[in-house]
């Protein structure tokens, strides 16, 4: 939970504001310590407001199609906040067991 509550630095705040250009990208949850990727879930739904992700698309380092999700995904939340809230409650859920 600590790691994911630290990933709220990559995303937009509550207002929709940030994050800060120096803020990190959101890795994946598949890519491995010192060797991350960005979340293809975070680029589609947020990577917009990041501003280094502006700047790969506008350098033509980073697609355009990336900040889309593909046609086949589940549906994503539309916050993080909604994506640690889900979390919390699962961790909550599997404490009281």
């Amino acid at each position: 939970m600590d790691l994911a509550e630290d990933l709220a630095e990559c995303c937009p705040d509550e207002n929709g504001y940030g994050p800060d250009v120096d803020a990190s990208m959101f890795a994946c949850h598949q890519s491995r310590p010192g060797r991350e990727f960005a979340c293809a879930g975070w680029l589609a739904t947020v990577g917009h407001k990041h501003p280094m992700i502006r700047l790969a698309v506008m350098k033509e380092r980073l697609s355009q199609t990336a900040l889309q999700p593909g046609q086949d995904w589940p549906r994503l939340h539309p916050t993080y906040s909604d994506v640690l809230n889900k979390l919390r409650a699962t961790c909550s859920a599997d404490s009281d067991d």
